[in-house]
């Protein structure tokens, strides 16, 4: 069986759930493909113009299978599909292409992020991705973020691996992410200002990383005011880039809508059952990255829906440096055997009875 009839067979018995159209000519454009291509899919929504598609769809590494699902009304929580490694609702709101990476259907997939959209779901499902704003990779639409902040969406890409991602973003922009020798100031949140879901303090889990990173990475700390207020860490941010005092920031966020749902919906309504269903915030910079105007990585923790993220100021040249340090984190964190045997080699994979 040939990649392209297992991802087929996945995607029709899939359809009406993480899947929402098949590609009807996709068998005809394999031909025009080379041997190794990468299989893909797109974000339902219109938001994405074609011709930005087409970028990717008209290259010979790329074969374009699926509409992916997006969650109702670009939520950032999907009530409608289960995280495969989580069994909690799957994040959003490009939530519909990560679960269909870890099924076997796509190698990425491409989304948009306001909010986090791209970055976070990523993040809850240990898969990579990175979100192009501050590139030029932005729609021309813009919003408002549940919580008021204006912004305009990026588009990203998400994928089980660093390199099908700076492939697929070369396609998009004509440019490819270039590593760099150069001294890179990196500035990570100080002792006591980051707590995780967990109870845990993101500096003290970050500290192992950080200690085994190159001498070209020049770290340097901060206390940020109040990581999980998405209006005063955006401001906090702008001001920072501003003053140029760093050239990316690395932060370890998740497990991602695990203990709790991270979404402003339900803190708008009275009582204490807001408190209790949103009482753990688990996404920090993934939900500030879009609205600053910047670019980011997410590269995944061997813990489980947890991950880094770099963000990365705007241009070519901070995104570069992002880039290089996203390597050096792919290097320094493995993910669980079982992880790569069920969701990235697919040894499990069982046909469909129908098509049997």
């Amino acid at each position: 069986m040939t990649k392209l009839e297992k991802a087929m067979q996945l995607a029709q018995a899939n359809l009406g759930r993480s899947v929402v159209r098949i590609n009807a000519t996709a068998q005809q454009e394999q031909f025009q493909k080379q041997k190794e291509y990468s299989i893909f899919g797109v974000k339902n929504t219109e938001d994405i113009p074609d011709s930005l598609i087409n970028k990717l769809r008209q290259n010979e590494h790329f074969l374009f299978l699926t509409i992916d699902k997006m969650a109702d009304l670009g939520r950032s929580v999907d009530i409608d599909l289960v995280n495969p490694l989580t069994y909690r609702c799957m994040t959003g709101s490009t939530s519909g292409g990560c679960v269909n990476i870890l099924k076997g259907i796509t190698d990425l997939c491409i989304g948009t992020d306001g909010g986090g959209s791209v970055l976070a779901p990523a993040l809850s499902t240990n898969l990579y991705s990175f979100m192009g704003k501050g590139v030029g990779l932005m729609l021309k639409n813009g919003s408002l973020s549940t919580d008021g902040l204006p912004f305009a969406p990026g588009v990203g890409v998400i994928s089980t691996r660093l390199n099908p991602i700076r492939k697929a973003i070369q396609a998009l922009t004509g440019r490819a992410f270039t590593k760099t020798n150069e001294s890179i100031r990196i500035m990570t949140p100080a002792s006591g200002c980051m707590m995780l879901p967990t109870g845990e303090d993101a500096h003290t889990v970050l500290q192992p990383i950080l200690s085994q990173l190159p001498k070209q990475f020049i770290i340097q700390e901060h206390t940020f005011a109040d990581c999980y207020n998405r209006t005063a860490l955006v401001e906090e941010i702008n001001r920072l880039i501003a003053a140029d005092v760093a050239d990316l920031f690395l932060t370890l966020e998740g497990p991602i809508d695990v203990y709790s749902y991270d979404e402003t919906i339900p803190k708008k309504f009275e009582g204490p059952l807001p408190e209790t269903l949103c009482a753990n915030a688990s996404k920090s910079f993934v939900k500030a990255v879009n609205i600053c105007g910047c670019s980011g990585f997410t590269i995944p923790h061997s813990r489980l829906a947890t991950g880094f993220v770099v963000t990365c100021p705007c241009g070519w040249e901070k995104a570069d440096m992002g880039y290089t340090l996203a390597c050096e984190l792919e290097k320094l964190v493995s993910l669980p055997a079982i992880f790569e045997k069920y969701f990235i080699n697919r040894e499990k994979y069982v046909t469909p009875n129908r098509f049997k």
